[in-house]
């Protein structure tokens, strides 16, 4: 079996972000949500994600389907929440064959990483649904973070240069 890109970015999101072995998996969709949003945002690229906006955030069916079984790289483990129900929560695996990034990437999820690493729940939920494409769309709305990007972008300029949101 081939580890996907998403597989890839995954491992390297649990171990950047978390600074451990683990990482629970509706984080770690935040996590990527960001990633997706920061990349479309700075280099106008996105990861070819389709996100929609969730009753409880961004949403990814193929992401979510993958975070729900373990790959050659990391495994998924039920472990107890602080509120007495269970989580699933993303571990690594110990292996040597991890296939490396680009240097680009890296440094995407190493700078969302410094943002989010050790941010409590609440405060992660106010961000992502403080994100540009979570104000700009109504649940079950397909986001297009390039496009929004693009926008956003725009709207930032026009505030620098003395013009009205």
């Amino acid at each position: 079996m081939t580890m996907t890109i998403t597989e890839i970015m995954i491992y390297y999101i649990v171990k950047i972000v978390s600074g451990a072995e683990h990482l629970s998996v509706p984080r770690c969709i935040k996590v990527i949500y960001l990633l997706d949003w920061y990349s479309a945002f700075m280099y106008q690229r996105q990861s070819g994600r389709k996100w929609f906006h969730g009753l409880c955030g961004p949403k990814e069916a193929s992401m979510e389907s993958l975070l729900s079984a373990s790959s050659r790289y990391y495994e998924i483990r039920q472990m107890d929440n602080h509120l007495g129900g269970v989580k699933d929560v993303i571990f690594c695996k110990e292996v040597c064959d991890v296939p490396k990034i680009t240097p680009n990437d890296l440094a995407i999820i190493s700078y969302v990483a410094s943002i989010v690493r050790g941010m409590p729940w609440n405060d992660l939920i106010r961000l992502v649904s403080s994100t540009y494409p979570m104000l700009k769309s109504l649940p079950g709305e397909y986001i297009d973070l390039k496009t929004l990007a693009t926008e956003y972008s725009k709207r930032i300029k026009c505030n620098d240069n003395g013009g009205v949101k």
